[in-house]
């Protein structure tokens, strides 16, 4: 379009000099070739802003979560805006060529002070301040996705210049430029989402749970283990009789470990309280004939979220907690433990 333009300015200029009066042809000429230009450098001037702005991962959120206006929105935005710096290089030489050649073409019409004294003020205006507010508002998904049609004819235009140079930038600069958000950046954003008048903001509790699951891989086993010198255990030799079971079963736990004669590093298995229903009284834990559940052991630097996952995949909600070296075992871990450091509370 610039290119068309101009060749046009030209073939009107023979020779050019300060006595030659224009024909009022010629100044209708120039005049629509310089508004021509100011709407040419504000539309790209917005796209730059506009387009440059728009995040990979907030088109792929659309895709996923969006209305369906929003997601044709972002299919038709993701080819282009994933090929970054051809599209910056693109835009950038687009306006640069409209915004270089307005003052030639005003020098045709004026003299050359007025001519960069105007040029300024219509690209500063019309060619900057105007379009970029319009292309970064509200409406900017919809006014960007319209201009797509237009901004892949000119990267194929300006293809031989802007191709070369977004490869320079690509082996100079990476190709990763989506922005990435750490646990505390989640954190924050959330945070400040509990804060709105949104009727889909979060509540406290919610943002407790989210929190919460967000830190599981930094929390570590060691810091919510209970002390195997502290934990409810049984020992093997233990008999069964009417007391026994009602003491128990009154402690009111689902599971109790259970160890070989009362020794915690000899680990016989798991007993859950279910399987003790109709068990024959006065005989002992290992004679009994009641099923325990296999041992499941962690070291003490194992993080909550590996434990969480542990327990989904064996289907336990158990674990024996052990020294770094794996030999002694220091403690247990249960899912009601994960889930406390998850919650931040204490259930009892």
């Amino acid at each position: 379009m610039i290119s068309v333009l101009l060749f046009v300015a030209g073939i009107s200029i023979d020779k050019k000099t300060e006595d030659v009066q224009l024909a009022f042809g010629d100044y209708a000429l120039y005049c629509f070739i310089s508004v021509s230009l100011v709407l040419f450098a504000g539309f790209m001037s917005g796209l730059t802003v506009g387009l440059m702005g728009i995040d990979e991962n907030d088109l792929y959120l659309k895709l996923a979560v969006g209305f369906q206006e929003e997601r044709e929105q972002a299919k038709r935005l993701l080819p282009v805006i994933s090929q970054h710096h051809w599209l910056l290089v693109t835009l950038l030489l687009s306006n640069a060529l409209a915004t270089e050649a307005l003052p030639i073409i005003l020098g045709y019409m004026t003299c050359g002070i007025i001519a960069v004294i105007l040029s300024t003020f219509l690209i500063f205006i019309f060619g900057e301040v105007l379009p970029m507010s319009i292309l970064t508002g509200p409406k900017k998904f919809y006014l960007a996705s319209k201009s797509v049609p237009i901004v892949k004819i000119l990267m194929y235009i300006f293809y031989p210049i802007s191709k070369p140079s977004a490869w320079l930038l690509d082996w100079w600069l990476g190709l990763n430029h989506s922005k990435s958000l750490d646990n505390d950046h989640l954190k924050s954003i959330i945070r400040l989402n509990s804060s709105s008048s949104y009727r889909d903001s979060f509540i406290p509790g919610q943002i407790n749970i989210i929190n919460g699951a967000i830190d599981m891989k930094k929390k570590l086993v060691k810091s919510y283990m209970i002390d195997i010198n502290k934990a409810y255990c049984l020992s093997s030799d233990l008999v069964l009789t009417r007391n026994t079971l009602k003491n128990i079963t009154g402690q009111g736990y689902s599971r109790v470990p259970v160890f070989y004669k009362n020794n915690p590093q000899e680990i016989m298995g798991v007993l859950l309280m279910k399987n003790l229903v109709g068990v024959d009284e006065n005989c002992t834990i290992e004679n009994s004939g009641v099923k325990l559940k296999r041992v499941m052991l962690v070291g003490q630097e194992a993080t909550i979220l590996e434990v969480f996952n542990m327990f989904q995949k064996q289907n336990r909600h158990m674990a024996f907690v052990t020294e770094s070296d794996g030999k002694r075992i220091i403690g247990i871990i249960t899912m009601e433990d994960v889930l406390e450091s998850t919650l931040n509370r204490k259930f009892r």
